[in-house]
């Protein structure tokens, strides 16, 4: 309220406010309620004999859900006339049940998806026989005397040199890791359990007792066998070379700046080495 001399004015915004809440009140006030209790007295009868015969329908196989009363008005109103009108209460157990539902599909939708992820990973998990795990194996060990297990030492080393030197051949280095690794495993599952000790030599053994002929022998100068890029130049392939030529370069020419790939890998970023986690010779 304003004040103007000594007469009180009243404010409009006021007033207007003042009218809306007036209408809603009245408009609240006009619907009479139905009286749940002569509905029943008034209708017993009729809600016995509508169970009944839906007892009935349902031994002849439809089943027809009896209405009740009590259970509707849990959740909302009957003006007189009959007419259902639902509470706040009830729009917002139904907004709460819509949510739940919404959480099963995205829960749903979420399995799904882990499902795929998980037949992709099994897709692309390595497979090899024996024989060609121990090939791949025995080119980790850089000479005869090494062990797998202080190979795995080496390039968690040359790991911790590329991670300080922020270098290029770290993501390389690391699936170098990962591939040597899947080998020991695939290896020990085939009941190689002292794996971790076999040296160069050792495996070699292991590979002639695995071979049945000599078509899938590897000849060091004449068995082509590798792929391999320039760190700087990773969209220009070159290849298949033979042992005796990858490990002359490797000494001579590629300076550690080269990632390879053995011929039978498929060509995936994750199947490209790191040239020194490898020894060819």
């Amino acid at each position: 309220m304003k004040i103007v001399g000594k007469k009180w004015m009243k404010n409009p915004m006021k007033k207007n406010e003042d009218h809306v809440e007036d209408h809603r009140k009245r408009k609240k006030s006009k619907i009479q309620l139905l009286d749940i209790a002569e509905f029943k007295k008034e209708n017993l009868a009729d809600l016995d004999y509508q169970i009944g015969n839906s007892e009935s329908k349902v031994e002849k196989g439809v089943n027809i859900e009896p209405f009740n009363i009590d259970d509707e008005i849990k959740h909302g109103v009957f003006d007189k006339d009959g007419n259902y009108i639902k509470t706040e209460n009830a729009t917002e157990n139904d907004q709460q049940d819509n949510e739940e539902w919404m959480n099963d599909v995205i829960n749903t939708e979420e399995v799904n998806r882990l499902e795929k992820e998980q037949s992709v990973k099994t897709q692309n998990s390595r497979h090899y026989m024996v024989h060609e795990a121990l090939n791949l194996l025995k080119f980790f060990l850089v000479d005869e005397n090494e062990t797998v297990l202080e190979s795995l030492g080496r390039l968690n080393k040359l790991r911790k040199i590329a991670i300080s030197k922020k270098n290029k051949s770290l993501k390389y280095v690391i699936h170098g890791i990962e591939l040597l690794s899947d080998l020991i495993n695939i290896l020990e599952k085939k009941g190689f359990s002292e794996i971790y000790e076999y040296n160069r030599l050792k495996v070699q053994d292991a590979i002639e007792e695995e071979f049945f002929d000599d078509s899938s022998r590897i000849v060091n100068h004449k068995t082509k066998l590798w792929g391999f890029k320039w760190l700087n130049k990773l969209d220009e392939y070159h290849g298949l070379y033979t042992n005796y030529e990858m490990s002359y370069w490797q000494k001579s020419y590629f300076k550690n700046s080269v990632i390879v790939k053995f011929h039978s890998e498929p060509d995936r970023d994750e199947n490209w080495i790191h040239v020194s986690c490898l020894s060819f010779m």
